[in-house]
Parts: structure tokens; C-alpha cells; sequence
């Protein structure tokens, strides 16, 4: 489940509205105030509590010096903010000016009964006469009784409902809830036993409150897409990647249909026919031009003539929408699959004079067929029914393949058209596209898998088991169907596909294109790491690496692509608690990373020691991306096969509560030297910090953007540049281990280039024991290994150390990445 506090504006309206209706009456009941209230004749009454009622409550609570919870406080002042907004919304596009009056003495009672539990120097008796005079008059009596009753560990466990031998009406009129009285002063609302909870009653109609719900669904739904726009708008000026564009939006989609989810599951009346775009529309467009669409003296049959010109606004409205997603879909230079001179002249015909001839009732009907004929021509599976195999991933795809199946347009159907066209022409002209990247990461992908069996072709691992091996063929065999698909031939009526057309259904759709590269990008991530962890050469070079930088008389050594590499993992877990001062601790430090022991490198250490002991506790550098690690872990073995789920975005949410929240701009400045997700946090720091939907989705596009340089890093190409430059050190290091530690022989199982490194590395420490006359007794002393291994460092530096950074550069947004930049220089 999604957090509870990142519901829609309307739910979390109402949950802060009965919040603070329940502390009220709670906290009352603890100053001793008795109320009666009534609740409705139900068998489970909803204890609503008139709005009337708040200003003498809180006058009690006032009296008795009670202090106002933060928690209370920020919740009214959302309500209050929240309704504000609608009131000015309603008073826009409506003349009712008894509903607008409405909304003005709601947020009019909530604002001064605020005021009054806060602390002010106000006199309470003149508050009070304002209170009295403005609101009270000709409502019901509301008795305020100072007695003592027993406590009670629920003050409401005496709420009853009174039964009388009276009609309907009678019983609705007399029935109330009577709230004791408790000796008990505690305003704290949790007790032995969980107490109703209260509802806030303004009076109104349910009009006025369909309004208010439609109003905060389209309030919610335009923030999305505001936020979506926002984010496509960064991707255009090279400010935000595509991966973190298209997953970000995604997530987008998904909190938009959570939120309509919300309120069908409420049964709200106004949501009963939410599969029928026409029909919210109409309900809508009814509410604010005044009408009641549930009443029949204004709505009749729905299709009377009263209402006949909204009827039409509203197949405008529908048709309009789906008629841009067509011509989006026509506008191409390649050649046109569909034919859709049929729905074009469907839709003119609502305008004949034989439509008009009509009943209202008809009119209605056929407009509908005209609407669901446009949208069967226009096949939106041009662009989401792809049949390779591929699973929809998308929350857009998943949603018009709904439409399709369903032959119906839901309000979910239309926000997510509604996006599709805000990506499209948000990105149109753009010089760089979600398609060109996609093309691009399977490309560099192919190429880093490819070095990799080039690689392993002529060198054995052990650690590389031929699982390992069997899954990256079988991962380099599917990205293949990225770049030959013959599906795409078959959209263009064309034979062949070209080097750089196999991407037409990623054309179309921007969104699955990222969430494809994400997936592609992901897997390279996740299996470029374990071939890191497998070769286990990247770690001893950073170790020699280091050792050189703080050893004199030695060539200066600057790798470009291990300084990033430190840069964006921890590079306190590489070394152990931090950078090696001397040769002696750089290898104790890494005999303990490879799990051996420094009693293994003794003189007289029996044979088969050191082998067993590299062997057992090696540690791993682990990935430093907590959201590309989430992801991983919700797709679980599905890989490429996954689609983007409403349970995986709320696994990655529940994740990202508990990381720190930052603003965009500090990100950006503070990346390069503390990244966002290498911060310590206890876990209970932010689990009770409200968090609304735009800061999560701000605070997941913001912690995805820290995390690209990590998923396009290319781990493969330092992982073998790194090889390569171990096997040069074999031959020297050999030479020192039979120079200084004849007595120790180097086994010839295991990965070689480690094992001898490690050896001469020991040879070196043990040299330093030895006299001078014994230490110059050979040609290759410990400092001419330093300074035969600096060379060999210097040599791969200047030809292969800056190639992943070159990628990084090339690949990555156009935003300043720290430590790629200064390798520019």
C-alpha cells in the first residue's frame, strides 16, 4: 500500500477535516464540556458533528489552557488552504452565490476557531460575541455543562442512539449522541479503546459536495501534469535524463489513477459512472453551470432539453481530446497504416441537419458511436498493441489497451491521453530524443557485453561461472530484438528495416522507451557490478593506485575513471575506514578486503593457506543507487519482461521515504562531492513528516537524477582495463616474490593476476625487514616495483583510463557531474 498520508486533495481534506472534528470533541470532553450532537439513524451512526459547534468547543479547550498539537494545527490549515482554492474556483465558473456563501463561512469558522486555540491576546469574551454574532443565530442549541462524571478509559463508550416509537422524520429529528464528561484533563486522543471518529457537517447539499470532489480530482490530476510538463521541460534543456523523465512520469500516472481509485472506492455518486468520460464530463460541466444533473427537474432523462447544450459541450470535450491524439498519430512522414476519412466524416455529421432532426436522446447515442468509432480508427495500438513479445510497461500503453479492450473512455483513459499529448508537443523539435537514447544504451550496452566475451574468449575467470556467462548471452540475444524487429517492417508496409527506423514503436511512445532503457540500463548495472565483483581486478588496482599516489620517487599517476569510480561509491567500505597512509597498512587493508588473514603471509605459513583464506569473507563494492537497487529487487528474476505496476512504484515510494529530502538546486551543487544517497539517516528521522504526492515524486526525480552517473557508468570497460593492467604486474611481481620470499611459492589456481600481486606485495613488506646489504643484493628492490608498476599504471592511464568518463560526458544530462567535469581539464 501507498503511504496513508499520500492520498488525493479531497481524502486528505476529509481526513484532516474529521482529525481535527475528533480532537475537538475529545478534548472537550476531557475539560468537561457535554454536547448533543446529532449522528442519524443508521444501525453505525457517523457522529457528525455540525460546523456550528466548533467555536464553543474550542472556546472550552481555550478556557482550560490546552495547547494546540502541530500536528492539529497543520492539518486545519491544509483544509483551510485547500478550500480556499475551490472557493475561488467555484466563485470563477459559478454565479450560485448561496454555495459560494457556503464555502466563505466554512473556511470563515475554521479560520477564527484556529485562532482561537492558538495563543493571542484577544479578549475571549469579545471573541466570543463575534463568535456568537456572526455564526450562531438561528442554528441549533449547542449546552455547555461543567460537571463530574467518573473517568472512563473510552470517554465514548456512553454514545448511544435514542429510539422512540416515531416516524422516519421524528427519529432523524431526535436522534442523538450524548459525549460525557471526564475528570480526566488529557488532551490526547489515543485511549484504551479506539474512539469514533467525527465528521465535519457544513449543511450544504450534495451538489456543492460533488463539486467539491470532482474539483480536488482535477485539482490533483493538473499538479500531475503540471509536474509531468515541468520534468519534459528539464529533459528538453538537457537538465534531466530520459530515464528519470519516463520513470518519474510514470510514477505520475500511477499516483493519478490511485487517486481516482480513491474516490470510486467511496462511492461517491458522481464517480459511479467513472468508466464513462461523457458522463463525468457531463456531471461536471452540469455542477459548475449550476445544474444538478441528479435531480430530475433539472436533468430529466439526462438527454432533455435543458440540458442539451451541455451534452454536446461535453461530446466536445471528449472528442476533442481523442480527435489530437489522432492527428498526433497522422502527423508523419513515413507512410500512413490507417485509413481515418471514416471518423473524420462521423464527427461532421453531428453538425447535419438529419443529427439535428433528432431527439435528445439519439443526439446522445449517436455521438456516443461517433465518439467510440474515432477512437477504433484511430488504433491507438499503432502506438502501445505491440505484439513482439515485449510486456506493456507503461502506464499509458497499459491504459489505452484498456480502452481498446473495454470500448469504453474513463476519466483514467483520458488523463493519460491527455499526458501522451503534453510529452509529445513538449518535445517535439527537440534535437535529442527518448528514441535516440534508447537506440543508444542498447548499442553501448551490445558493445560492453561484447568486450566482455571478447574478452573472456582468450583469459579464464574462475570466479565467472558459465551461469554468468549463459545469462549475459541470453541478455545480449534480447537486446538483438531492439535492433531487428520485423514487427516494425510490417507497420510501414515496407520490407526491409533500415539501420536506424527499428524503433517505431519507441517513436511513438516516448514513455515506454524510457522505461526500456531503464530496464536495459538496469541489467547492465546489476550484471556489470557482479562481473566487477567476479574479475576482482578493479579493487587492487585502486589499491595500487592509491599506494603509488603516497609512495616518493615515484611517476605521478592520474586514472580518470577510478577517481570517478570512487566518486560515486563509498570509498571509505573500499579501504576499510579510509585512504592508506603506507605500504604496510595498504596491505593489511587488502589482505582483509579478500578476506585473508595477515598470519597467512608468514614465513613459515603452511602451503594452501593463502589460497583458502582468499577465498573466504571477500568483500563486495556494492552499488551506491538505493532506487536502481529497489527497482531491482520489485522486478525480482522477471528482468526485461517487467512493466512498471502500481506494487513496484509503491515499493520505490515506501523507499523513498526514508531518504533525506532535498531541494533540486542543493542536489545539484552537493552531488559531486556528498552525494544524496551516501548520507546516514535514521530510519524514524522522516516517518513522521507529512509528505505530499509532489514532494515524493520531486524527491524521486531528484534521487534519480544523482543516480545516472551510476547506471551508465561502464563497470565492463574498467573491469578489463583493470585486468589488463594486472597481468602486466604479473611478470615483475613474480620476480620480487622469488627475490625476497623464496621460501613462499604463488599457487597457480585462482585468479592469477590477484594472487601474484598479492604475493609481491608481501615480498615487498617482508624486503623491509631485511638489511641493507641483503636488500641490494638484487637488481628489482621494492621502490623499482613501485616504479616499474607506476609506469605500467601511467601507460593504461594515458590510452584507456578516461573512457568511461568519455561516456559519461556523452551520455549523460547536460547538468555538471563533479569529478567528469575536472577530468575535462
Amino acid at each position: 500500500m501507498l503511504p496513508e498520508d499520500l492520498t488525493g486533495s479531497y481524502c486528505r481534506y476529509k481526513a484532516d477535516t474529521n482529525h481535527f472534528t475528533t480532537w475537538l470533541v475529545e478534548t472537550a470532553a476531557s475539560c468537561g464540556t457535554t454536547l448533543s450532537i446529532p449522528v442519524g439513524n443508521q444501525l453505525t451512526p457517523p457522529h457528525i458533528l455540525p460546523i456550528s459547534q466548533y467555536p464553543i468547543l474550542a472556546q472550552a479547550i481555550a478556557k482550560a489552557n490546552i495547547p494546540l498539537p502541530t500536528s492539529i494545527e497543520a492539518a486545519v490549515k491544509r483544509a483551510i488552504s485547500l478550500r480556499e482554492q475551490c472557493a475561488n474556483a467555484f466563485r470563477a465558473h459559478s454565479d450560485d452565490i448561496t454555495s459560494n456563501n457556503g464555502h466563505d463561512h466554512f473556511i470563515i469558522v475554521l479560520k477564527n476557531t484556529l485562532e482561537h486555540l492558538k495563543p493571542s491576546s484577544i479578549n475571549t469574551s469579545m471573541l466570543q460575541d463575534s463568535f456568537r454574532n456572526q455564526i450562531y443565530q438561528g442554528k441549533p442549541d449547542l449546552s455547555v455543562k461543567n460537571h463530574k462524571v467518573p473517568s472512563m478509559v473510552n470517554r465514548f463508550e456512553a454514545l448511544s442512539v435514542e429510539h422512540g416509537d416515531h416516524n422516519e422524520q421524528d427519529q432523524r429529528e431526535n436522534v442523538h449522541a450524548s459525549i460525557p464528561v471526564s475528570q480526566k484533563k488529557s488532551h490526547n486522543t489515543s485511549t484504551g479503546k479506539n474512539p469514533p471518529e467525527f465528521s465535519a457537517s457544513l449543511g450544504e447539499d450534495e451538489a456543492t459536495e460533488d463539486l467539491l470532489q470532482v474539483w480536488c480530482l482535477l485539482y490533483d490530476l493538473n499538479n500531475l501534469r503540471g509536474f509531468v510538463k515541468e520534468t519534459w521541460l528539464g529533459y528538453v534543456d538537457g537538465s534531466i535524463d530520459a530515464i528519470t523523465a519516463g520513470v518519474t512520469t510514470n510514477a505520475a500516472l500511477v499516483l493519478g489513477r490511485t487517486f481516482m481509485r480513491e474516490l470510486i472506492a467511496a462511492n461517491y455518486r458522481c464517480f459511479r459512472s467513472w468508466d464513462n468520460l461523457s458522463h463525468i464530463l457531463f456531471t461536471a460541466i452540469s455542477l459548475y453551470d449550476g445544474y444538478d444533473a441528479y435531480k430530475p427537474e433539472q436533468a430529466g432523462d439526462w438527454f432533455n432539453y435543458q440540458v442539451l447544450s451541455i451534452a454536446e459541450r461535453t461530446f466536445r470535450h471528449t472528442t476533442m481530446l481523442l480527435n489530437r491524439c489522432l492527428l498526433e498519430l497522422d502527423n508523419r512522414q513515413d507512410a500512413i497504416l490507417y485509413d481515418f476519412d471514416e471518423a473524420r466524416k462521423a464527427t461532421v455529421a453531428t453538425s447535419s441537419i438529419e443529427y439535428q432532426a433528432r431527439s435528445a436522446r439519439d443526439k446522445w447515442e449517436f455521438s456516443w458511436m461517433v465518439l467510440f468509432d474515432v477512437l477504433q480508427e484511430s488504433k491507438f495500438g499503432m502506438f502501445c498493441d505491440y505484439s513482439s513479445g515485449i510486456q506493456n510497461k507503461s502506464e499509458i500503453e497499459l491504459s489505452m489497451r484498456d480502452m481498446l479492450r473495454t470500448q469504453k473512455v474513463s476519466i483514467w483513459h483520458a488523463f493519460n491521453a491527455q499526458v501522451f499529448l503534453d510529452i509529445r508537443s513538449t518535445i517535439a523539435g527537440c534535437p535529442h530524443s527518448p528514441y535516440n537514447d534508447l537506440r543508444m544504451t542498447v548499442l553501448r550496452a551490445k558493445k560492453n557485453i561484447g568486450a566482455y566475451f571478447k574478452f573472456s574468449s582468450v583469459r579464464s575467470n574462475p570466479s565467472w561461472s558459465k551461469g554468468h556467462e549463459d545469462h549475459c548471452r541470453a541478455f545480449l540475444n534480447s537486446l538483438n530484438l531492439y535492433i531487428n524487429d520485423p514487427i516494425a517492417a510490417q507497420w510501414r508496409h515496407c520490407d526491409k528495416v533500415g539501420p536506424h527506423e527499428d524503433f517505431y514503436h519507441f517513436k511513438a511512445n516516448p514513455i515506454d522507451a524510457c522505461l526500456t532503457m531503464y530496464d536495459i540500463s538496469l541489467s547492465v548495472h546489476r550484471d556489470g557490478m557482479a562481473y566487477l565483483a567476479g574479475l576482482g581486478a578493479v579493487v587492487p588496482a585502486l589499491y595500487v593506485y592509491r599506494l603509488l599516489q603516497i609512495t616518493p620517487n615515484t611517476a605521478q599517476v592520474h586514472w580518470p575513471d577510478l577517481e570517478e569510480f570512487l566518486r560515486l561509491h563509498n570509498e571509505d567500505f573500499i579501504f576499510i575506514g579510509g585512504q592508506p597512509a603506507n605500504l604496510q597498512e595498504c596491505f593489511k587493508k587488502l589482505q582483509i578486503f579478500h578476506g585473508a588473514k595477515a598470519s597467512s603471509w608468514a614465513k613459515d605459513a603452511r602451503p594452501g593457506v593463502v589460497k583458502r583464506s582468499l577465498k573466504q569473507r571477500c568483500m563486495m563494492v556494492k552499488s551506491s543507487a538505493h532506487m536502481a537497487l529497489t527497482f531491482l529487487k520489485a522486478m525480482g528474476t522477471s528482468g526485461l519482461a517487467v512493466d512498471y505496476s502500481v506494487d513496484m512504484i509503491e515499493k520505490v515510494f515506501h523507499c523513498l521515504r526514508s531518504i533525506p529530502n532535498t531541494s533540486q538546486d542543493d542536489q545539484a551543487e552537493e552531488a559531486p562531492s556528498k552525494p544524496l544517497r551516501n548520507r546516514k539517516q535514521s530510519s524514524s528521522e522522516n516517518s513522521d513528516k507529512y509528505i505530499t504526492a509532489m514532494e515524493l515524486l520531486t524527491k524521486m526525480r531528484n534521487q534519480m537524477m544523482t543516480e545516472e552517473p551510476d547506471l551508465i557508468f561502464n563497470y565492463y570497460g574498467l573491469s578489463l582495463h583493470c585486468a589488463a593492467f594486472l597481468e602486466e604486474l604479473i611478470e615483475p611481481g613474480c620476480r620480487v616474490v622469488e627475490q625476497y620470499t623464496p621460501h613462499v611459492s604463488i599457487p597457480s589456481s585462482g585468479y592469477r593476476p590477484l594472487v601474484v600481486l598479492i604475493y609481491a606485495l608481501a615480498a615487498v613488506v617482508e624486503s623491509e625487514t631485511l638489511s641493507q646489504s641483503l636488500r641490494m643484493r638484487g637488481s628489482l628492490t621494492d621502490t623499482e616495483y613501485l616504479r616499474r608498476a607506476a609506469k605500467i599504471m601511467a601507460k593504461h592511464a594515458k590510452d584507456n583510463g578516461n573512457k568511461a568518463c568519455k561516456e559519461l560526458r556523452a551520455f549523460s544530462r547536460k547538468a555538471k557531474l563533479g569529478g567528469v567535469e575536472s577530468s575535462k581539464e
